[in-house]
């Protein structure tokens, strides 16, 4: 086991700490939301490695293997909304400190505020530029660092 990969998650998965890279998820159920996501982030620096799911179940899946540093997450989609990911993820599915940006194109003030209210760091609406998305991600990953070696 490389130097790394020191800890145990509470979950049985390893911690990257170095953060070389930054796992991030992205849950949409529309599939060129995901592709042009995973894109934009990725060529923005090679610090970055992102998951995708087209649903809140399977996105559910995806996050207990991928152990993402932050979650992108879709408010509307079937099988499982994004706020009950929302929910399942802060209530301890996964692990309470990741960071997690809600993304929609509902720009209603009930959904920002359900979002917020769901202890989401973030609620970003479609369409948004690719600056605002990276300044997004580069501030909560940027503070959770530290928070997430320890509780993790």
């Amino acid at each position: 086991m490389t130097e790394k990969w020191k800890r145990q998650s509470m979950f049985g998965g390893r911690v990257n700490m170095s953060h070389d890279i930054y796992t991030i998820a992205v849950i949409d159920d529309d599939d060129n939301i995901c592709r042009t996501l995973k894109a934009m982030i990725e060529t923005s620096s090679s610090k970055y490695r992102v998951v995708c799911a087209n649903d809140g179940k399977s996105g559910l899946a995806m996050i207990a293997r991928a152990r993402p540093d932050m979650i992108i997450l879709d408010v509307h989609m079937p099988k499982m909304s994004g706020m009950e990911v929302l929910k399942k993820v802060k209530q301890g599915y996964w692990c309470v400190n990741v960071p997690v940006v809600m993304l929609s194109g509902d720009d209603s003030e009930e959904c920002v505020d359900n979002s917020m209210y769901s202890y989401a760091e973030a609620h970003l609406v479609k369409p948004c530029s690719r600056q605002m998305i990276m300044s997004v991600i580069e501030r909560n990953l940027s503070l959770v660092t530290p928070m997430r070696n320890e509780a993790c």
